[in-house]
């Protein structure tokens, strides 16, 4: 939790707290903080988190700046993710195009054997039979 320290109205003490919110993703850009306050001014706390020459909505551009700049970097990780992925699944289909090409040429050389089996089975019955 980020705090910003405001100069509250009845003593010294610094009191506010500011709470992100979990929004969804298409509400982020509107109202990213909600800012709990005890009895603090907001312009003092609003006052607070911005530097000298610098406006509250010049920071806010800049958190629209960081956020997408996370979005991004989310987006491109979740790219590389998939791309491996892919990756993963094309060598696995690489492998199992050639168990099918070896299956396929066990197959023949079984079916060759099988031949010769019965013609010398053949082969057999007409000696026993002549």
């Amino acid at each position: 939790m980020h705090t910003c320290p405001t100069m509250d109205s009845q003593s010294s003490s610094m009191s506010a707290t500011v709470e992100p919110r979990v929004l969804s993703h298409k509400r982020r850009r509107n109202g990213a903080f909600k800012l709990k306050e005890s009895s603090g001014d907001f312009s003092a706390a609003e006052s607070c988190c911005t530097t000298s020459g610098e406006s509250s909505s010049d920071e806010s551009d800049s958190g629209f700046e960081v956020e997408d700049f996370v979005e991004e970097e989310a987006q491109a990780a979740a790219k590389r993710r998939r791309r491996a992925d892919l990756d993963g699944l094309q060598k696995s289909v690489r492998q199992m195009e050639a168990q099918v090409v070896d299956a396929s040429a066990q197959l023949r050389d079984l079916a060759a054997l099988v031949a010769q089996v019965v013609a010398r089975r053949q082969q057999q019955s007409q000696q026993l039979h002549a």
